[in-house]
């Protein structure tokens, strides 16, 4: 079961890592060695990723979004982001239930050197986006020197 964040007058409260691991401890038994896989894996892999809950689960940006995962009745679901989830589909195949959603039973091993390289491969995408210029807005003058 996903707990979800609390809210206070209409504003989500506020999230960090020690909200995530308020949810790690919150999850059911069974999934919490997973979780805690998953958030050392996030860690190992982009360690200046904003930590933070969103839409009620764990979830990690580095330059744009990296990754959210959650813990459900028997399960946990990850939620990859981007190109690179497709990059490595067939990979995934077994444990896909959607396009971007992984499905791992509780007591099923994670394929963690797998989840290390789509994690990275998406790194390497937010990067790249971040490192191209953006346009500017139309009817955006610029500022004058």
């Amino acid at each position: 079961m996903r707990k979800r964040t609390p809210v206070a007058s209409g504003k989500s409260a506020p999230s960090g890592p020690r909200q995530v691991t308020a949810y790690i401890s919150a999850a059911p038994p069974p999934a919490r060695p997973l979780l805690r896989q998953l958030r050392d894996l996030v860690r190992s892999v982009a360690p200046a990723a904003e930590e933070k809950l969103s839409y009620g689960m764990p979830y990690y940006s580095h330059h744009g979004r990296l990754v959210y995962f959650a813990a459900f009745k028997a399960h946990v679901g990850v939620y990859l982001m981007g190109p690179s989830k497709e990059q490595f589909a067939r990979e995934f195949a077994r444990w896909r239930s959607s396009k971007a959603t992984l499905r791992f039973e509780f007591g099923e091993r994670l394929p963690l050197a797998l989840l290390r390289r789509v994690l990275r491969a998406r790194v390497v995408e937010n990067l790249a986006a971040a490192a191209k210029p953006r346009p500017r807005p139309r009817g955006v003058k610029r500022a004058s020197k």
